[in-house]
């Protein structure tokens, strides 16, 4: 590791869970994200994420819907993203989607801010 700069320091960590839950499928999950620098005390941020989604299928998996949300608190940032599927066959799906981003912060889903989305797609899977 010649060369390296090992004044600044980065350390990542999460934990998650993933389960059913009668005819739900839930997970979340818990990021942090923590940078220093040994040159310079005053260079320190630590930053907590959290992650979810909530999921559940219909008519015999044929429809399925999630709702989908990232969290910053500290930066006071978020993303929240729904969609749903409808699988006429085993080969052809289509999805609905919409997306918001929310937040002021300079984290990485405060950046988007303002940039909401919407989206239709057709899959065919071979």
């Amino acid at each position: 590791f010649v060369g390296v700069n090992w004044s600044a320091l980065l350390a990542e960590a999460g934990a998650g869970v993933d389960r059913d839950a009668g005819g739900y499928r839930l997970y979340a999950s818990l990021l942090v994200h923590r940078e220093w620098s040994a040159a310079d005390a005053a260079v320190a941020q630590t930053d907590v994420s959290l992650v979810g989604s909530i999921e559940r299928a219909f008519r015999r998996e044929r429809h399925r819907a999630r709702v989908f949300a990232v969290v910053n608190p500290a930066d006071r940032s978020a993303f929240m993203r729904a969609y749903w599927t409808w699988t006429p066959r085993d080969d052809l799906s289509m999805q609905v989607s919409a997306g918001a981003f929310a937040g002021t912060g300079d984290d990485a889903v405060a950046r988007f801010s303002g940039r909401d989305f919407v989206m239709l797609a057709f899959r065919i899977h071979p």
